[in-house]
């Protein structure tokens, strides 16, 4: 596939729309359960824990990759100390 640079403009400009639209504001407010400070889920995707005593894990649902393709989480590993704590 040979995309111009007025396409390679346009997907560009498509996809700052679309960063600027998403929110990591949860997951900075439980910055200390974070492994990478600058690797974080975003609200609206992210995957909530329905037990403990906050829903917040550094997770993330992913889906819509392909009809054929099952819907998968990506995630971090936890610090021993969350783990325990939560």
């Amino acid at each position: 596939m040979h995309f111009s640079r007025r396409d390679w403009k346009n997907l560009s400009e498509q996809q700052e729309k679309h960063a600027r639209q998403l929110s990591t504001a949860v997951a900075r407010c439980c910055s200390y359960k974070n492994r990478f400070q600058d690797i974080l889920p975003f609200d609206q995707n992210r995957i909530a824990l329905e037990e403990g005593k906050d829903d917040y894990v550094n997770a993330s649902l992913i889906d819509g990759i392909s009809p054929y393709a099952p819907k998968l989480i990506g995630a971090l590993c936890l610090f021993v100390y969350v783990v325990e704590s939560g």
